[in-house]
């Protein structure tokens, strides 16, 4: 059978067409309203928070940073973390083979009140009266935040201006795909599987310059009815190389929970240190040093 150069042309066409015509998701129409409902109903169902995980982190030797941080590429941290609205609780173990003190401690926590830290090695401990932005990775940061830790990712997606909102595949999942320009000027994209209780299966987060400044993937499973949780997952930092001037990966975490509880029972004793005698400490408010037992 011959078929001529036009009607070759024509069936090819229909094919590429064909190829190209985006496949509807089998997940329910939701308008953009009813989608934010979901995700704050999710959010709302956990109240506070007692979990103990691990974080590997990788450094690359090509971002510049502080000189402390210099010290060896890997470091392995072994994490408790309380948390109830406000109030917080970390207790922090270091293990950095190549530093000069390989395994340390460093104990922080806040009563809503008073900031407490505690570094059992050396004996020493601060008073504040304001709590502190840290730096250290939490399961947060895996898919539970766009960026701000002190706002729900429901949150954060309400105050932002959504330019695009449809369903769209990541990794074989189907999902909500949302992306959102923030406030401050970054801007979020998150692909949000309702199969897992409306968290992102992959969620992207830019800076005001457009640049991405960290990516996160997450596993969830239901530690709760009704509440997914991530159990494990990978979180990219993005910074500059020195060399290049490129946009590259600055550091590389790798979670995993061991135990997580929600909505269990906190009281205020779980986010007070209790300084043992000896402890030498420094109370920034009155701006005086004391030895605790001391007279």
């Amino acid at each position: 059978m011959y078929i001529d150069a036009k009607h070759c042309c024509i069936a090819l066409a229909i094919l590429f067409s064909a190829i190209l015509v985006p496949i509807e998701g089998s997940l329910p129409k939701l308008s953009e309203e009813k989608f934010l409902d979901r995700l704050d109903h999710t959010d709302s169902l956990v109240l506070n928070m007692d979990v103990s995980y691990t974080i590997d982190e990788v450094f690359s030797p090509r971002i510049r940073r502080h000189p402390m941080l210099m010290i060896g590429s890997e470091r392995h941290l072994d994490v408790i973390w309380l948390k109830e609205g406000d109030k917080y609780f970390y207790d922090i173990r270091t293990n950095n083979p190549v530093a000069p003190v390989p395994v340390s401690r460093s104990i922080d926590a806040y009563n809503g009140e008073w900031r407490f830290q505690w570094y059992p090695r050396q004996n020493t401990g601060d008073i504040f009266a304001d709590r502190v932005r840290f730096a250290w990775p939490i399961p947060l940061d895996f898919g539970l935040v766009g960026g701000n830790r002190d706002k729900s990712l429901a949150q954060e997606l309400r105050e932002a201006e959504i330019v695009e909102f449809h369903q769209d595949r990541w990794s074989q999942h189907e999902c909500y795909f949302v992306d959102a320009n923030k406030s401050n000027g970054g801007r979020i994209q998150a692909w949000i599987d309702p199969n897992i209780g409306y968290r992102p299966r992959y969620l992207k987060v830019y800076n005001r310059s457009g640049n991405i400044s960290s990516e996160c993937s997450a596993v969830f499973e239901e530690i709760s009815e009704g509440i997914w949780f991530p159990m494990s997952g990978v979180y990219k930092l993005y910074g500059i190389d020195k060399e290049t001037g490129e946009r590259i990966v600055s550091n590389e975490r790798k979670m995993k929970v061991r135990k997580a509880k929600l909505n269990t029972n906190l009281t205020l004793q779980d986010f007070t240190i209790e300084f043992p005698l000896g402890t030498r400490v420094y109370d920034h408010m009155r701006r005086r040093p004391y030895v605790v037992g001391a007279p």
